[in-house]
């Protein structure tokens, strides 16, 4: 365990439910730093990743149905860790005050004499009712807005609900952890007084691309969501708020809502992919099969970087490329400046935008992210003698030095990095194809080989009849095929975006067949 504390602390951060995006920018800065991260159950793997690879990750339970850990042993380990110097981030589901037993982690903190943050989290009722298309108030048809535990309706020796009081004040009433006791809960505010007509909603795994959402009244929910198989983490909705599902339901909605997709590509060019997909409703987990490794350059090759006045052109063919090159531009004590007139190329409006980020624009980019793109259009130009330098991966095809010395040029060729295979594990591939996703996407044909390096020969065998593979474009096709699977999509614009919309097209088709 590293310690970059000299005296120990524990944030309580709250997550959200269900989508990893309702995080709060404290919390992930909170995470990102993290020493030692204790997590509940419903928090997503996607966060968890952000915490740094020596941080000690430690498992506290706290999902209903199934074993939990002991809040006094969860306390005891927040407190033994902040005491050996760590930032200790406790990740809970939801709000950490909002009946996610925060406060009594802090008491306990206090007591401990053990320095503690709380970071407030988007609570699940919150969520359940915006990603369900249910305002938990309205002018028109709620005067307030009640949180209840499911619990305390439970166990009937517990008189802290008053239900006739609750049956009276109307509105809005959101019961928390109340799956199980559902018909205790409807059938105590029937009894006290609440018209058994009001409507009523359950929403399950709210913000997450599983998310179910059962309506009834107030007389019939419990019964509809036995029907349905509803189960926990869930959210029980009563007032007359109810009567705006379906109208302003949106999330359930999403074109690839309820799909699962599973990412292959490098770990640290996965994010933006990721999010893209979360945001039109897809499940995603990522399984990357390729990581970027940067490959030694030295002698005669920093001098080309120290002397890029003799080039003519500079070729760039992808957003490692961009970073690593800028890297090593800073390291032999240049900068943006040393590219003054040279002719910038690129290759894919991803790349294009890479260089955006550093205060550049290319000269050159075509709208394909393929090579015969660029080379299409320098071989419209005279490129007879020019001097070009194409720092890349060190795994590229042959054919852009190829080409461009057939068109006359002299290709200085910087092999910069290259993709190895990623350290995901056998066992984390096979657990994904388990439940066989909707999509498995590939954006390179090392994701596909190292995918199947991976996963093994054998178990590839077996189970590639399963694989639902989308491919950024024929090149990775071709890879695909080789290996005996058909892409079910192929990606006209050859980006991870134009894999996206490919992928959204087919499922929209799917849906209307």
């Amino acid at each position: 365990m590293t310690k970059r504390n000299k005296d120990g602390k524990v944030v309580l951060a709250g997550t959200g439910p269900g989508d990893p995006s309702l995080v709060t920018v404290a919390a992930l800065e909170y995470l990102r730093a993290a020493d030692v991260v204790v997590y509940d159950s419903l928090v997503s793997s996607a966060l968890l990743r952000e915490a740094p690879q020596e941080a000690e990750m430690i498992h506290a339970g706290k999902q209903a149905g199934g074993p939990s850990a002991e809040q006094g042993e969860i306390n005891a380990v927040l407190i033994d860790r902040a005491n050996q110097g760590a930032l200790v981030v406790r990740l809970k589901g939801g709000d950490p005050y909002i009946f996610g037993r925060g406060a009594e982690e802090a008491s306990a903190l206090a007591e401990a004499g053990v320095r503690f943050a709380i970071v407030p989290g988007i609570t699940a009722a919150t969520a359940a009712s915006l990603y369900a298309g249910i305002p938990l108030t309205d002018r028109r048809f709620s005067p307030s807005l009640t949180f209840v535990s499911g619990h305390s309706a439970a166990d009937g020796s517990r008189t802290d609900v008053d239900w006739k009081a609750l049956a009276d004040l109307g509105g809005t009433v959101v019961f928390y952890m109340g799956i199980r006791s559902m018909p205790e809960i409807t059938q105590r505010l029937v009894e006290a007084g609440r018209d058994p007509a009001t409507p009523a909603a359950v929403v399950e795994n709210a913000g997450s691309s599983c998310q179910r959402t059962v309506t009834g009244t107030l007389a019939d929910i419990a019964a509809r969501s036995s029907e349905a198989g509803v189960g926990s983490p869930g959210l029980l909705i009563i007032g007359e708020v109810v009567t705006l599902y379906p109208e302003l339901a949106w999330y359930e909605q999403l074109p690839l809502f309820g799909k699962r997709v599973a990412v292959t590509r490098a770990a640290e060019r996965a994010e933006s992919m990721s999010a893209r997909l979360r945001a039109l409703g897809a499940d995603v987990v990522e399984i990357p099969t390729i990581q970027i490794r940067k490959l030694p350059v030295a002698g005669e090759q920093l001098e080309w970087l120290r002397n890029l006045d003799r080039y003519d052109d500079l070729i760039l063919t992808s957003a490692a490329a961009v970073d690593i090159f800028f890297e090593l531009l800073k390291s032999v004590g240049r900068d943006a400046r040393a590219l003054a007139g040279l002719r910038l190329a690129a290759i894919g409006a991803a790349t294009a935008r890479h260089l955006d980020a550093y205060g550049i624009r290319p000269d050159l980019c075509p709208a394909d992210f393929v090579a015969e793109s660029l080379l299409a259009d320098l071989a419209a130009q005279d490129m007879q003698g020019r001097r070009v330098l194409l720092p890349r991966s060190g795994k590229a095809r042959a054919v852009v030095v190829e080409r461009l010395e057939e068109l006359g040029a002299v290709v200085d060729e910087l092999k910069i990095y290259e993709p190895t295979p990623a350290e995901t594990s056998y066992e984390e591939i096979r657990t994904v194809l388990d439940t066989p996703p909707d999509f498995i996407t590939f954006t390179s044909s090392s994701t596909v080989e190292n995918f199947i390096r991976i996963l093994g020969e054998d178990d590839f065998t077996k189970r590639k009849q399963e694989i639902r593979a989308a491919s950024i474009g024929p090149v990775t096709s071709k890879t695909l095929r080789r290996h005996g699977i058909e892409p079910i999509v192929e990606s006209e614009r050859h980006t991870a975006g134009g894999l996206i919309d490919a992928m959204e097209a087919w499922a929209i088709a799917d849906a209307e067949d």
